[in-house]
């Protein structure tokens, strides 16, 4: 089972010349589109990665643990120009999923399976943010 099924894981500067509600809401927007669509296709990697990994039957598996802390880390790097909403929820989805790594690392199933359990919350907030269908 994949692991995004079973975790299921404004720049500064001058103010615009148009009305801030108008030219501000569109960058912010685009912004938070474009972190959101490279979130899903980072997420799309994490399924790939993680598709034949249980964490029922192999849930120790180290080169599971090892894809997905790099996955982790590629996810939190994805948003630097989205709002703080978006940037949370992708912190928050990185941090949880990097904490199923070191869990399978560490070897440990009671750690794997809190770690598992705040990726299913944390995922879940970046599904509402991103609007993630999935």
């Amino acid at each position: 089972m994949c692991v995004t099924a079973v975790i299921v894981s404004s720049c500064g500067g001058h103010p615009p010349a148009a009305p801030a509600s108008t030219q501000a809401g569109a960058v912010v927007g685009d912004a938070d589109q474009q972190a959101c669509a490279g979130v899903e296709a980072i997420l799309a990697h994490i399924t790939v990665d993680t598709a034949h990994w249980s964490p029922t039957f192999h849930p120790f598996d180290q080169d599971v643990a090892l894809r997905l802390a790099s996955d982790s880390r590629e996810l939190n790097s994805e948003d630097p120009g989205a709002d703080l909403t978006v940037r949370r929820a992708v912190t928050a989805t990185a941090t949880a999923f990097v904490g199923v790594a070191e869990a399978i690392m560490a070897k440990s199933r009671d750690r794997l399976n809190r770690a598992i359990d705040e990726s299913r919350t944390a995922y879940s907030g970046l599904k509402v943010v991103c609007k993630i269908h999935s």
